[in-house]
């Protein structure tokens, strides 16, 4: 079945701001760096869906960025990263909703049947891209590939 709504436009407003902001989005902690993306990927999404229906009750909390990024600063109980990793490689996008929302009927009718969640899974995507930029900053930092601009 095709979809039945098209929120194309809404997406396209935000597309090309969110590119800009990924690549702008400098910080002094790498760390702070994939944590201030990950944030700006779900305020994104919130904008976005609240932009569709202002009556629906979503945070940045309701929706997780999900990678192998996430198990980074876990304790090292390598079955607690495992699991984190078979529940990350299990799940079919690179985000998650709060069970609060998947509970909402107003989410509920804006992604059933629409081309929300294909656009969501584009803005995941470039973001994949820009967690794994900065973690190959984070391998330079630890002595690989270190590169001075200085003369």
């Amino acid at each position: 079945m095709g979809y039945q709504k098209s929120y194309s436009s809404v997406f396209n407003k935000y597309w090309e701001s969110y590119r800009k902001d990924l690549n702008d989005s400098e910080s002094n902690s790498m760390a702070a760096n994939i944590q201030q993306t990950k944030n700006l990927f779900s305020q994104t999404i919130v904008n976005m869906l609240k932009e569709i229906n202002p009556e629906l009750d979503i945070k940045g909390e309701d929706i997780e960025y999900i990678s192998s990024a996430t198990v980074q600063g876990m304790p090292d109980d390598s079955d607690a990263v495992k699991n984190r990793l078979k529940e990350i490689l299990d799940h079919p996008y690179h985000f998650k909703f709060s069970n609060k929302i998947l509970g909402d009927p107003k989410f509920v009718e804006i992604v059933e049947y629409s081309d929300m969640i294909p656009s969501i899974e584009k803005l995941s995507e470039v973001t994949t891209k820009r967690i794994a930029h900065i973690q190959k900053g984070i391998e330079s930092e630890n002595g690989k590939k270190i590169l001075s601009t200085t003369l």
